[in-house]
Parts: C-alpha cells; sequence; structure tokens
C-alpha cells in the first residue's frame, strides 16, 4: 500500500491497484501448484 506508482512517484497506487495485483499473484501460486511446481498450496495458509 505504501509503493509509489511509476509515472507519478509522489503518488501511492491506489486500493484497487493493490487488490488485483494480489488477486493475480494469488492466482499463479494456484497454477504452480497444479502443475506440480510447489509442494504445497500457499493459498490455504
Amino acid at each position: 500500500m505504501n509503493c509509489k506508482q511509476i509515472r507519478y512517484s509522489n503518488i501511492n497506487i491506489s486500493r484497487n491497484s493493490v487488490v488485483g495485483y494480489f488477486s493475480i499473484f494469488r492466482t499463479l501460486l494456484k497454477i504452480a501448484y497444479q502443475e506440480k511446481m510447489l509442494c504445497e498450496n500457499l493459498n490455504d495458509l
């Protein structure tokens, strides 16, 4: 939540951006688990 925007370095990124990025990250973890790149499903933790 404290990260700065790339375009405007004096403004933090919005809450919706943070939620969207985290959702994509969780989806990638799920795919990695399904493809057996991870030993356990980290989303369940």
